[in-house]
């Protein structure tokens, strides 16, 4: 899903979201298996709305009802995918976090409270590896055996890493990622820059590692 407007005076824009994705592509949040991996994808945007409210004002009853229906179904789904397959893997929009767990709250990581609770879950199943985006970034992180991997995907890089994709590779043992990085010269979104839009008015950042940038709302 595209990235909540949490700063729209009402909860109004963010169930319109999620109706015209649900419509359009269909569940934003599922699983699946292969053969030695259970697969979990889910709506980081619902999980972490509690937290960033929209424009100061509380969650009515629809949004309170998907974040807690996600949760549950979450824990579910993590506790038979514990027991069906060798790896279970979270796919999730934001990454939890950037370089540590403790890290401070910021537009590219998960709030603390929310964090916490994911953390949690993906600890007590055994989780090892979680695949993100968000960031517009290529990185792998390794902090307490999860493996937090994030990629540019082909809408605009802002790393030296420009586009492309992960192939996983994955047995009975071990999961492998090889990052295969898009040629095309006519991905221009995909040469390495920092011109993103909240870096205009601000030149000063300009040079700033991408994944380091500490920026709010």
């Amino acid at each position: 899903m595209q990235d909540v407007n949490s700063d729209a005076p009402n909860a109004s824009s963010f169930e319109t979201q999620l109706s015209h994705y649900r419509s359009t592509f269909g569940e934003d949040f599922h699983s699946f298996r292969t053969a030695f991996a259970s697969f979990v994808l889910i709506n980081s945007e619902a999980l972490i709305l509690p937290h960033l409210g929209l424009n100061g004002k509380p969650l009515d009853s629809f949004l309170k009802n998907e974040t807690e229906t996600q949760w549950a179904w979450m824990e579910k789904e993590l506790a038979a995918a514990q027991k069906a397959s060798p790896h279970v893997i979270v796919v999730s929009h934001h990454p939890p976090f950037l370089k540590a767990a403790d890290e401070k709250h910021v537009y590219w990581n998960w709030p603390m409270g929310e964090r916490n609770r994911l953390l949690g879950l993906l600890s007590k199943y055994g989780v090892k590896n979680i695949l993100c985006g968000h960031t517009h970034t290529t990185t792998n992180v390794t902090v307490g055996g999860l493996n937090i991997f994030t990629v540019a995907g082909t809408a605009r890089a802002f790393d030296n890493n420009g586009c492309g994709y992960r192939v996983l590779t994955i047995n009975s043992t071990d999961v492998s990622s090889v990052y295969v990085r898009q040629t095309d010269a006519a991905l221009k979104q995909c040469t390495p820059s920092l011109e993103h839009p909240d870096f205009f008015d601000n030149p000063s950042l300009r040079g700033t590692e991408w994944a380091d940038l500490r920026w709010l709302r």
